[in-house]
């Protein structure tokens, strides 16, 4: 009997869908199709995952407050591009109380991907076409071999035969505070509220939020969980906040909708000149992201708009021009759902949520007993009980001085396995490597957003590419 193995390297909202998708592919190919493949080639999948818990990445854990939303509204979360009404449906199916225009909570999102994942490795198994087997381990390294396969070492060194891998990692964290993980005071996710009652009730002392995208808004949403009654400081460089996404007006007339907040009116003074080149450089943005299949939403949050700003930097004052790219990254700011930036703005206009400029740097920060001093440029030095460094969410694959934060990236990289962004030079490129039959997908690939919502079709195309290789027998050894 023969054996081809399809290692997924993460467990979570990328790799599991990736890994269902392959499955429903292989049971229709070799169900319906005229693929004369032998009847005993077993097609084997291993998911290796350091916690085990396919389905439920960090941001979708079980979460039965629903303390936690999705980004996007449910009619945009369908993995399936050619059944995009899926999770609705199933929504709908399970009774939950939400419809589509709703920004449901994410631990019924990490609930809909294992349901979605088990039925189809329950389905492919049941049909004997291979096993499905789950490693609990974190990979440390892959390295090929001399016949065209690849060898998975896990951090318990065991070594693992494949013929295909789907890196499928997760978001990187931000390096600027990991040397204070050990700290219990410190938060490198929004996501553990147990931690957060331990180390902040009763605390007299403000917290910090490091960044004001959309993480910062999950710690929000936390804090105002655990009933946190003191000051919460919210600073980043540009101080760019979240904008209200309407879903429904999106979704019913997408035509109009993208300049609802792109006006005349909308635009600072200072800026009023350059409006039009702005609508310019945003048009220019939808037209590529659309074309892309990206929703609305991520294409104002996606793209980088500063390649695209040396056609005009020469007609404006070194001020103006300053101002005009301020604006710009606030327009390129993060959408939200109407639960959460009303709870914004309940807790800014109430004053105890307080926004800073700042940059944040290592040398302003000071380990206490109970917490941290922050000293920022033309700040008073702040005791705070607290950092929640929720620019680890928007962290970049690749730094701006070629650091890859992933190990195994690294490593990978250094040895010419991997494709750089054609575009942004802080991300990989997606789908197929340099390496044969060897595949990236997830936030290592956008160093500005991620979601399902975002690379939707690029994960059914490499599921369908994956599948494609191995039906044409193309297992073959690394260039």
């Amino acid at each position: 009997m023969s054996n081809t193995t399809i290692a997924i390297i993460g467990g979570g909202c990328s790799g599991t869908m990736i890994a269902a998708q392959q499955m429903l592919k292989l049971i229709e190919q070799k169900t319906i199709s005229d693929w004369a493949s032998a009847p005993d080639h077993k097609i084997n999948f291993r998911l290796y995952d350091k916690d085990g818990s396919i389905g439920r990445g960090e941001p979708y854990a079980l979460d039965n407050e629903g303390v936690f939303l999705l980004n996007q509204p449910a009619y945009a979360m369908s993995p399936f591009p050619e059944y995009p009404e899926h999770f609705s449906t199933w929504l709908e199916n399970k009774q939950h109380p939400y419809n589509q225009d709703d920004f449901v909570p994410r631990s019924i999102y990490g609930e809909y991907l294992q349901e979605v994942f088990q039925k189809a490795a329950q389905t492919y198994t049941k049909l004997a076409f291979g096993r499905v087997d789950v490693v609990v381990s974190n990979v440390a390294n892959i390295c090929p071999t001399d016949n065209g396969k690849y060898i998975v070492v896990s951090d318990n060194y065991n070594a693992d035969h494949a013929d295909m891998i789907v890196l499928a990692s997760g978001h990187s964290r931000s390096d600027l505070l990991s040397e204070y993980s050990h700290n219990p005071h410190y938060f490198s996710a929004p996501y553990d509220k147990e931690k957060a009652k331990r180390a902040l009730q009763g605390n007299v002392d403000p917290v910090m939020i490091v960044g004001t995208s959309q993480s910062m808004l999950d710690s929000l949403a936390l804090l105002d969980h655990i009933k946190f009654p003191n000051p919460i400081y919210a600073v980043s460089r540009r101080l760019v906040k979240p904008w209200l996404f309407d879903a429904k007006a999106h979704r019913e007339n997408k035509g109009s909708y993208q300049y609802q907040f792109l006006t005349k009116q909308a635009v600072t003074q200072e800026v009023e000149l350059c409006f039009e080149d702005l609508k310019d450089l945003f048009d220019k943005d939808l037209q590529e992201g659309q074309s892309q299949g990206f929703p609305m939403g991520h294409i104002v949050s996606r793209f980088n708009p500063h390649d695209l700003l040396e056609v005009i930097e020469n007609r404006y004052t070194r001020d103006n021009f300053s101002k005009f790219i301020g604006h710009v990254g606030a327009l390129y700011g993060n959408p939200t759902s109407p639960e959460r930036f009303k709870l914004m703005q309940e807790y800014e206009k109430s004053g105890q949520l307080r926004f800073l400029q700042a940059d944040m740097l290592k040398a302003d920060i000071a380990e206490v007993t109970d917490g941290f001093v922050v000293t920022l440029q033309g700040h008073n030095p702040l005791k705070i009980a607290g950092f929640f460094n929720s620019s680890s969410y928007s962290m970049k694959a690749i730094s701006d001085n070629n650091y890859v934060s992933s190990p195994l990236l690294r490593k990978l990289d250094e040895r010419k396995a991997l494709k750089r962004h054609d575009r942004d030079k802080n991300a990989f490129a997606f789908g197929e490597q340099n390496w044969n039959n060897l595949f990236l997908a997830g936030p290592s690939c956008n160093s500005q957003r991620w979601g399902v919502e975002t690379f939707r079709d690029g994960l059914s195309h490499i599921a369908e590419r994956s599948v494609q290789k191995i039906k044409q027998g193309m297992i073959a050894a690394p260039s």
